[in-house]
């Protein structure tokens, strides 16, 4: 599984890349819960 953070003002790639923390929170949370269900499933 590949997951990407960014926003349409991060920048990616660029000397002045930026993420915004909130998002980034956000982000892990899905990941997190996206990985627990699918553990879920196989048990």
């Amino acid at each position: 599984m590949v997951t990407a953070a960014e926003d349409p003002y991060s920048s990616t790639h660029s000397p002045n890349e930026s993420l915004d923390l909130t998002e980034l929170a956000r982000i892990c949370l899905s990941e997190a819960l996206l990985l627990r269900n699918l553990a879920s499933i196989r048990q």
